[in-house]
């Protein structure tokens, strides 16, 4: 009887669609369960007959489906969050500092009386550590850069003369892209001698994760693939070791920005979904996906919060597009961004759920392409 405690994940990315990769460590993958499994389609013969029996029936198609079940924390999840918005790799992140010659203006100017600030590109996003001031630490979006001075997106800044010394990083990052990696993904029972069984030809079909009122970060990856084989040990020749970050929870929420300016707002829920509508390709003469292809995103997701004002249910009413931009860091430093620069409330309510209650303001968001940035999502990493 194999126990559910005793389940390891692992996973590399294929060499060739669909086919079991040797001869190279898999990467362990955490998550807290899965429904991943083949489908075994049958067909049967419709032939009719007086005795009324069944002709035959065979098998004509496999193709897998379903998805790991996670809890976010920091880099655990990275190469899968880059297949699933397509992105052929992370960027390199970029780190200016320590250094004593930077100022802030509390029209939302950062500036390098040095010029240090020339690889640090417009539409990113920048960590900055070390200010004076409280509100000039922290995550911005960057609006413009130049060498000597960035504007961001989030007005907050205080006025503070350069003397501190200042560290600004602007993060690592993803946006969508049309690369589509399929992997191998390995399930092992442990506690089973000699029981493994490999998923191939796996795409990510789509992640989503969800911001509870109260407690961790949930999250999910949907995938598509198109075989399944048992095996008697692992295909690869070892494993690199799991992540060991902490899960991230609602307290790590550092800030949600909403709309044109991304000032910060309240948020009692949240959630994002991104869905790249994976189709798979079948021929005749085999039961096998031949391959899975991507079709056109979708980003969907909801934004609830305590009513207070109307402004932004008048958004949903008058189709005003907005802009979303959510900032996560976990307790030891290490952040993420979701940010949605362009996206219109597709549905909304200000229901009454009955006495002693509070009335909440619940809004369903859809990402639209921005155009000057070119993009429906992006997503930044920060290291601790």
């Amino acid at each position: 009887m194999s126990d559910s405690n005793r389940i390891q994940y692992a996973f590399i990315a294929e060499d060739t669609y669909g086919v079991k990769k040797t001869g190279s460590n898999l990467q362990i993958i955490r998550a807290v369960s899965d429904d991943i499994k083949l489908t075994n389609t049958f067909t049967g013969s419709e032939e009719i007959r007086t005795d009324r029996q069944l002709v035959d029936l065979k098998s004509t198609r496999h193709e897998v489906s379903g998805g790991l079940n996670v809890e976010l924390s920091y880099g655990t999840y990275d190469a899968w969050l880059a297949a699933a918005v397509a992105a052929s790799a992370w960027s390199s992140p970029v780190t200016v500092g320590p250094i004593t010659t930077i100022s802030f203006t509390a029209t939302g100017t950062i500036a390098d009386s040095g010029n240090g600030f020339g690889s640090i590109v417009a539409n990113q996003w920048i960590k900055v550590s070390g200010a004076s001031t409280a509100a000039n630490n922290g995550y911005f979006k960057v609006l413009t850069a130049g060498a000597g001075s960035l504007t961001v997106a989030d007005a907050i800044i205080a006025t503070e003369s350069a003397g501190a010394s200042i560290t600004i990083v602007m993060g690592a990052q993803i946006v969508d892209g049309t690369t589509l990696p399929t992997y191998n993904v390995e399930k092992q029972f442990v506690d089973v001698s000699n029981t493994f069984t490999l998923f191939k030809g796996i795409g990510i079909g789509a992640f989503s994760f969800e911001l509870p009122s109260e407690g961790i970060v949930t999250g999910r990856f949907d995938m598509l693939g198109n075989a399944e084989e048992s095996l008697a040990a692992s295909a690869g020749s070892g494993t690199d070791a799991a992540t060991t970050t902490l899960p991230i929870y609602d307290i790590h929420l550092q800030k949600i920005l909403e709309g044109s300016t991304l000032a910060s707002t309240t948020v009692h829920e949240w959630s994002i979904v991104y869905a790249n509508n994976l189709r798979t390709n079948i021929e005749a003469g085999s039961k096998f996906v031949s391959n899975v292809k991507h079709g056109a995103i979708d980003v969907t997701g909801r934004f609830v919060r305590y009513f207070s004002d109307k402004t932004l249910y008048e958004k949903y009413i008058a189709g005003t597009e907005s802009a979303l931009a959510s900032v996560f860091e976990d307790g030891v430093g290490n952040g993420y961004v979701f940010d949605l620069p362009r996206v219109v409330f597709s549905d909304g309510g200000r229901t009454t759920p009955g006495r002693n209650n509070d009335v909440m303001g619940d809004m369903v968001y859809t990402a639209i392409r921005h155009a000057s940035e070119g993009i429906m999502c992006r997503i930044a990493r920060f290291a601790a």
